[in-house]
């Protein structure tokens, strides 16, 4: 696949599609770092809830992500 040289240059770190990334990837790593809660003292619901909010935000952010990527406006690149 070749590159479209028509678009304009946009460096990875500055996309929103790169912001979109990071989200969906803290949405899934961040509850297993933080797992480790004892249930009991969390109380169940607050667990569930926990989970849900997880689950909802890596959905949007990969949602967002394929918005972002799916008409780029600019080619991701770090040279000129």
């Amino acid at each position: 696949m070749t590159p479209n040289t028509d678009l304009p240059i946009l460096n990875p770190l500055k996309a929103r599609s790169t912001v979109a990334a990071l989200v969906t990837v803290g949405a899934i790593v961040l509850p297993e770092v933080f797992g480790d809660i004892d249930p009991e003292a969390a109380g169940d619901t607050a667990m569930q809830l926990a989970e849900a909010v997880a689950d909802i935000v890596s959905i949007a952010g990969m949602v967002w992500f394929w918005f972002e990527r799916r008409a780029p406006h600019r080619r991701l690149g770090f040279g000129k």
